[in-house]
């Protein structure tokens, strides 16, 4: 017959030991990300602190939230919602797309319809061109276009 260990007791109650401002269940990264700064000045008990670095052992985000490399996550709103972002993405995403369209459609317009006559024109010739028609056979220099 096993023992019944010490260690469970003090875990099972030491999260409603020091730590008041924490909720008693940890549901997520926003609820570890808010553990944080009690962890830094040391007010987390032994059983949450264990959670929280085995979290961040875990979990990328909120490593690199600890690290200070990224902000948190919004702390919830009242009825336990994330508080509202005002950060407009679908706004910008929807201009994005506008400005795209419009670079396509000009970028087409000008590939169809652009200053183009659709003959070729002599650019360079190295010696002497000759364009051989059935009117006969003539010199080209670098300007000229070629008949169709």
């Amino acid at each position: 017959m096993r023992r019944p260990s010490r260690r469970r007791p003090r875990l099972g109650a030491a999260g409603r030991g020091r730590c008041a401002k924490s909720a008693d269940h940890i549901r997520g990264c926003a609820d570890f990300q808010s553990l944080i700064p009690e962890y830094r000045a040391g007010r987390l008990t032994e059983a949450r602190a264990l959670l929280l670095q085995d979290h961040l052992h875990q979990c990328v985000a909120c490593r690199h939230v600890f690290e200070g490399k990224v902000v948190a996550f919004p702390a919830p709103g009242p009825g336990g919602t994330p508080a509202r972002r005002t950060v407009h993405t679908v706004r910008w995403a929807v201009a994005a797309a506008v400005v795209a369209a419009a670079g396509l459609s000009i970028w087409v317009a000008v590939d169809q319809f652009g200053g183009r006559t659709g003959r070729a024109i002599v650019q360079t010739a190295t010696g002497t061109l000759y364009e051989i028609t059935p009117a006969g056979m003539r010199v080209l220099a670098a300007g000229q276009e070629l008949s169709r």
